[in-house]
């Protein structure tokens, strides 16, 4: 019996723990709310010098950095 309280108040603690770290996450970067992304996909050569940028042929711009640091491919 103590070790199923035990076992109880142990999953408590860590689930409890995680849920405290979720709460303090940032919630939304609005860094970025200005660009317009539609206005990028109608653009073919904004297309394509984004596209250049996450594989390395050209130089990025801030924005090409910021995209290439957040959607980073693990190979």
């Amino acid at each position: 019996m103590r070790a199923v309280l035990f076992l109880c108040a142990l999953v408590h603690v860590v689930v409890g723990q995680d849920v405290n770290d979720m709460v303090n996450m940032p919630k939304y970067d609005q860094r970025y709310d200005y660009l317009d992304v539609d206005a990028i996909f109608a653009n073919k050569r904004l297309v394509r010098n984004y596209v250049d940028c996450l594989i390395n042929a050209v130089r990025c711009t801030p924005e090409g950095k910021a995209l290439k640091r957040e959607f980073s491919l693990p190979f």
